[in-house]
């Protein structure tokens, strides 16, 4: 009798799914690097967005009953969540855990924040870029 055994492990799902998320984050230099500091909401003075390295705080403004904490995020190219022929409206991804991930289109002073997939939106602005104005 002959057994003969491959020892080739299986592929683990949650590896793969941690691989491509690196892949995508290093992708997405520049993107990081662009969020950077604090953007404010247009439409409501006291709303804060703050990017501090690969961490997030959203400051919904006046009246929050929990102080906003950082927590880490990630970018990838598109949102599970929003149509995938809306994919041209938005240059990426931000996902902050638990399957949130929220499509959002930057330029240098300018960020939409897209909520509800992409029927809603917040416009906010770079701190630094309002400061000089």
């Amino acid at each position: 009798m002959l057994i003969s055994c491959n020892s080739k492990k299986p592929k683990s799902i949650e590896n793969d799914k941690i691989e491509n998320t690196s892949i995508e984050k290093d992708d997405f230099s520049q993107y990081v690097e662009q969020l950077q500091g604090e953007w404010k909401r247009v439409s409501y003075p006291y709303g804060i967005i703050e990017f501090k390295d690969r961490q997030v705080k959203f400051a919904d403004g006046e009246g929050s009953e929990e102080t906003p904490q950082f927590q880490d995020y990630f970018l990838s190219k598109t949102c599970v969540s929003v149509k995938s022929s809306s994919e041209d409206q938005y240059n990426f991804g931000l996902n902050t855990g638990n399957d949130n991930c929220s499509p959002i289109k930057i330029n240098d002073s300018k960020l939409i924040y897209y909520i509800d997939g992409i029927s809603s939106s917040i416009e906010y602005k770079k701190l630094d870029t309002i400061n000089t104005q």
